[in-house]
């Protein structure tokens, strides 16, 4: 396995895990896949093929959680708001 391997799956994690609309559910899934991958970055490169099939599983069930947390969604949180509001400001500067 490469490194690109691992980097695909990390990115399909993230990408995963991003689509869930709740902001503490998001934020707490994207915490601990980049906690897990910087925790095995240092592995022998026997063991990557195992955990390569561990976060393809990962994969299926962020996507559960997901699809039940979006079923159940609240209105986005003032911490989602703080964020576009803080783009907008960004992008504002910018022009």
């Amino acid at each position: 396995m490469s490194k690109k391997d691992v980097l695909a799956s990390f990115r399909k994690l993230l990408r995963a895990g991003s689509k869930c609309s709740d902001y503490n559910y998001r934020n707490f899934i994207l915490r601990r896949i980049r906690e897990d991958f910087r925790e095995n970055k240092d592995v022998a490169q026997g063991q990557v093929p195992a955990l390569l099939q561990a976060a393809s599983q990962q994969v299926d069930y962020v996507q559960r959680i997901v699809t039940v947390q979006n079923l159940y969604a609240q209105p986005n949180s003032v911490m989602d708001h703080l964020k576009w509001v803080m783009c907008y400001k960004i992008l504002k500067r910018k022009q």
